[in-house]
């Protein structure tokens, strides 16, 4: 993840991240992304991963053509306005 956000920092016009399900709390708590974060840094760092998934978009427009999004998003959200 932070290889991801510096080749964002250092290509902001190149890189799109977008969140996909396994950027939620609960996700990361059972796919081990929580428990890898403590072992190697602190809760403080883990929080803020939390912020920065939850400020990345969920679905982008690439090259006004192609809408990129993940899979698995939620299966309540049922408009595209809702993205």
């Amino acid at each position: 993840m932070l290889l991801l956000l510096s080749l964002k920092i250092n290509y902001p016009k190149k890189i799109i991240l977008l969140r996909g399900n396994h950027e939620s709390r609960c996700m990361t708590e059972n796919f081990s992304f929580r428990q890898e974060v403590l072992e190697a840094y602190n809760e403080f760092v883990y929080n803020t991963f939390m912020e920065v998934f939850d400020s990345m978009p969920l679905a982008c427009v690439v090259d006004d053509k192609y809408l990129a999004m993940h899979g698995g998003i939620s299966p309540k959200l049922h408009k595209i306005e809702e993205i």
